[in-house]
Parts: structure tokens; C-alpha cells; sequence
């Protein structure tokens, strides 16, 4: 368990970083953007190598039309090892 106040590592925090990106794609999938968007930054800041909180980030901020966020969060989820990025950077962003 992780005590509040304290700041998770190791196997700790891949945990603590998938169940915020699990509870963003619940959000999303409610129509809750902010609060989804909201998690997936924390994921971002804690965990910066959490290729899921780039790519879901990225592609929510696709549908907000925020395409150059969008595509610096898709880079870098394929940069971290997400494969699936590649396809929305290609269709999404040609520049990259």
C-alpha cells in the first residue's frame, strides 16, 4: 500500500501509473475530457515514461483539436515504445 505523502517507486509506481491511465480511459469514455486529461498529466509527471499516458493523452488531444500537443504526446509515446502511435502520427501528423 502507498502512504499518503509519500512518493512511489519501482514496481510501486508502474502501478500506481497504469491505474491512473486505466481511471483516464474510464473518464474518456464517460465524456469527463478534464478530469481524464487531468490524470493523464499526472502520469505524465510522475511516471515520464509511461508510454499509455502519452498516447491516450495524445489522442485526446486530438479530439480537442490541440493537434500540436497532440502530436508532441504521440512522438513521444512512440519514442517510449508505443507502436500504436505510429499510425495516428502518420495520419494525424505528417510533419513528424
Amino acid at each position: 500500500m502507498i502512504e499518503t505523502g509519500t512518493v512511489p517507486v519501482g514496481e510501486n509506481l508502474k502501478i500506481m501509473a497504469d491505474a491512473l491511465v486505466f481511471l483516464a480511459q474510464e473518464h474518456i469514455e464517460e465524456g469527463d475530457r478534464d478530469k481524464a486529461l487531468e490524470l493523464l498529466t499526472r502520469v505524465t509527471i510522475i511516471a515520464p515514461l509511461n508510454k499509455s499516458a502519452f498516447f491516450y493523452r495524445g489522442l485526446l488531444f486530438l479530439d480537442m483539436g490541440r493537434k500540436t500537443d497532440a502530436c508532441l504526446d504521440l512522438n513521444m509515446a512512440l519514442i517510449n515504445g508505443e507502436t500504436k502511435a505510429l499510425k495516428a502520427l502518420n495520419y494525424s501528423c505528417p510533419e513528424f
